[in-house]
Parts: structure tokens; C-alpha cells; sequence
């Protein structure tokens, strides 16, 4: 009988001894812990570049190439004719920059209220031919705050001088709105008599040469005409064009955009505008004819050109990626330095969920 007991005792132990290391293998909490070390362990591996020979993975972030865009700087304003059929007012206005905008008829004016432009910031056109024709009720939309007229007193093929008092009715019937004057001439007594008697008027040269007759097509561009009509018409001229055609020589690089707009900054203008034109438009009269090809080229250059001389700010979208490279040649052939090298690929790129926006300034 003593000796069942003992046998009955002795197997007793053995499964609950088996049982006990049984629970010890198997415990979930230990299993954890050990897979935790060994994910630790291979971070560690990874910081301390111990990846293998064929294998790379690493974080960068990723400018979206969609996801970019253009806003004034605090205190600038470029502005625009949107006579042209490549962009949009909206567009313009919320991936190129520009801040002003001149409109030639009420749904132009309509769309760039819907774009977001304020009134102050839309300046209505005036109708030359009404003003040749003494029709100075019929010029021009009211309800503006600035109103433009082109070269008034110039005397060219399309168009005849106007007389002086027409200019000067046609400022006091818009006050207390502004009255813009454009002109390509040296500084006149035409323009002074307006510019120095009604309040309400400013003048800005729209020559884009370094020379007043306009038909040399000088290579200098034009800040030392600018320097004049400063000198000469003082407070009255506070800004002036820049032609998107002309002024992008291809000769000079980057063309004069920057420089121009360093000028006008240098002197004290806030405010500065970029006559584009239609399509099929020659300014330049040497086969230079805007294209949609030449707009998207001369666009690009003008706003990267506006940002690095301290008009515009870049805005850019980055997004955060994972690579995954691995190299299909044996380790002693693979560039350990370079993923770009022969035999490196990449093999997987995930998204992380993350982006910020980056804001490019000078």
C-alpha cells in the first residue's frame, strides 16, 4: 500500500514540475520582453549603420511638386493686365503671387472679386477710343478705387494724342479714384500739367528699352529712364511696368526681372506691375511672340526671380517618405556610400502621414 503512495506521490510531483516549466516557456510576458530586446537590438543595429551590405532605409522629405505656390511679401503688391488667355485671374492671384490686377470689363472684374482681389486691389481699364471721342462717361466701369489710361499723349500709329482737357475732366469726373498714366516718352510738360494739378493722378513708364526711341531696341534695360521719371515727377511716380516679353532677355541670363525689381525696391516702391500681353503679341517687334510654351517659361523665371529679389515668398508642401534600397550585386561590389551607384535600387517607398509647409524667403 506504501509503495501505490509513493508511486501515486512521485508521479504527482513530475506533472506538476512539468507543468511549472512548461508555463515558464511559455510566458507571454517574458516573450514579449524578448521580442522587445530584439527589436531594440535592431534599431540599435540600424543607428550604428549595421544594416547589411545590400540593404538601406532611411527618411527624407519630399517636395510635392502639385502642392506649391506663391504670396506677396508683407508690404508689396505686384500687379497685372489680365488681357492674356495662359492663366487665370484666380490663378495668377493663388499660385503665381500677384496681388493687383488690371481689368478691361466686367466679367474680368468679376472674376477677380471671385479670385479674392479686394477693390482697393482692382483697377478698372480706361476705353482710349470713348476718351479720343470725348465720351468721358462712357470710359469707364464705375465703382473702381484706381482707373487706368495708356500713353495718353503719345502720338503713335493706332492711336492720337489726346487733348490735355479731356485727361484733366477725366480725372476730376473720377475723383476721389485714382488715376493712373502710363508713357514710354522722356518726361513732358503734358504729363506735368496733370500729374502736378490734379491730386489723384500718378504716372508709371511703361518703356521697356535703355533708350527713349523705343525703335533702337537698346540692350540696356530701362532703370535709367526709370531714374529719370523719378527724379522728374517725384511723389507722382510710385510704381511702373515690367514687360514679361521683353524683359526676360534671353542674352542676359535671367533677363532683367531681378535687377528691375531690386531697383524698385532699393527706391522705395511697393508696388510694381507686369504687362503681359495676349497671345500672338510681338512687343518687341523681332519675332518674339508670346506662346504658351514662352508664358510658362518667362512665368516660372519671373516669380522665382520676384522671390529672390524680396517681393515674393515660396510656399512649398513637403511630405515625410521611407526608401527601402537594396543593391543586387554582391556586398564587395556595392557602393556602401552611394544608393545611386550601379547595383542599388529601390524597392519600396511609404508615405509616413506626415507633411509641413515650407516657406522660402529673401
Amino acid at each position: 500500500m506504501n509503495g501505490k503512495v509513493n508511486l501515486l506521490f512521485t508521479i504527482v510531483v513530475a506533472l506538476i514540475t512539468v507543468f511549472m516549466i512548461s508555463c515558464k516557456e511559455n510566458n507571454p510576458l517574458e516573450s514579449i520582453n524578448k521580442t522587445k530586446a530584439n527589436v531594440e537590438q535592431t534599431e540599435e543595429d540600424s543607428a550604428l549603420g549595421k544594416f547589411p551590405c545590400n540593404y538601406r532605409q532611411f527618411e527624407s522629405w519630399e517636395e510635392v511638386e502639385s502642392e506649391s505656390w506663391y504670396e506677396p511679401v508683407e508690404g508689396k503688391k505686384l500687379g497685372f493686365n489680365a488681357a492674356n488667355s495662359f492663366a487665370s485671374i484666380r490663378q495668377m492671384k493663388e499660385k503665381f503671387g500677384f496681388s493687383k490686377v488690371l481689368v478691361y470689363n466686367t466679367e474680368q472684374r468679376d472674376s477677380a472679386i471671385a479670385a479674392g482681389f479686394s477693390w482697393e486691389d482692382i483697377v478698372g481699364a480706361i476705353d482710349r477710343k470713348k476718351i479720343e471721342q470725348n465720351d468721358l462717361s462712357n470710359s469707364y466701369i464705375p465703382g473702381f478705387k484706381s482707373y487706368f489710361l495708356d500713353e495718353p499723349f503719345e502720338d503713335r500709329d493706332n492711336h492720337p494724342k489726346i487733348p490735355q482737357s479731356y485727361v484733366k475732366r477725366l480725372a476730376q469726373n473720377i475723383s476721389p479714384s485714382k488715376l493712373l498714366l502710363s508713357s514710354y516718352t522722356q518726361p513732358k510738360s503734358y504729363y506735368h500739367s496733370i500729374l502736378f494739378h490734379e491730386v489723384n493722378t500718378e504716372i508709371m513708364c511703361d518703356n521697356y528699352y535703355g533708350d527713349y526711341i523705343q525703335w533702337l531696341y537698346s540692350n540696356q534695360d530701362q532703370r535709367g529712364n526709370w531714374d529719370d521719371y523719378k527724379t522728374l515727377y517725384q511723389s507722382n511716380n510710385t510704381s511702373n511696368w515690367i514687360s514679361l516679353i521683353i524683359d526676360a532677355k534671353p542674352s542676359q541670363g535671367d533677363g532683367t526681372f531681378k535687377e528691375l525689381l531690386e531697383w524698385s525696391k532699393d527706391n522705395g516702391f511697393n508696388e510694381m506691375w507686369l504687362w503681359i500681353g495676349n497671345a500672338g503679341d510681338d512687343h518687341a517687334g523681332k519675332g518674339e511672340v508670346l506662346t504658351k510654351a514662352k508664358f510658362d517659361k518667362d512665368i516660372k523665371r519671373f516669380k522665382t526671380l520676384a522671390m529672390f529679389a524680396g517681393w515674393l515668398k515660396h510656399k512649398q508642401v513637403k511630405k515625410l517618405y521611407s526608401y527601402t534600397y537594396r543593391c543586387s550585386r554582391p556586398c564587395s561590389l556595392c557602393d556602401q556610400e552611394d544608393i545611386y551607384a550601379p547595383g542599388w535600387r529601390l524597392t519600396r517607398k511609404v508615405y509616413r502621414g506626415s507633411k509641413r509647409v515650407v516657406t522660402y524667403q529673401y
